[in-house]
């Protein structure tokens, strides 16, 4: 997903650091955080998995919507695609709740 902040967990940073260098720019395509219809409007035929970050956690604690939640995981079913959460942000925002 697309912000205005670069994450420092694993995972993202992987993704981010892929689409900086842009050698495998190619195979991402990125959207706007809780945005649905965006992310909708970016899935074909080849869409085999969508990564996002539930809790964006640098520079204050940004949640994703529940609802940003539930309907990207009900589209993830709907099209049999693979949804990968980078959790690190969300489990330390449930945490501290």
């Amino acid at each position: 997903m697309v912000s205005g902040y670069k994450s420092k967990s694993f995972l993202s940073k992987s993704f981010i650091n892929a689409y900086i260098s842009r050698k495998y720019l190619a195979a991402f395509v990125f959207a706007n955080f809780n945005d649905l219809e965006d992310v909708k409007s970016k899935i074909t035929d080849k869409t085999c998995a969508i990564l996002v970050e539930t809790v964006q956690g640098e520079g204050g604690i940004y949640p994703a919507d529940k609802e940003f939640i539930e309907g990207v995981y009900a589209l993830c079913q709907e099209k049999d695609i693979l949804l990968i959460s980078d959790s690190n942000h969300a489990i330390i925002f449930m945490l501290q709740r």
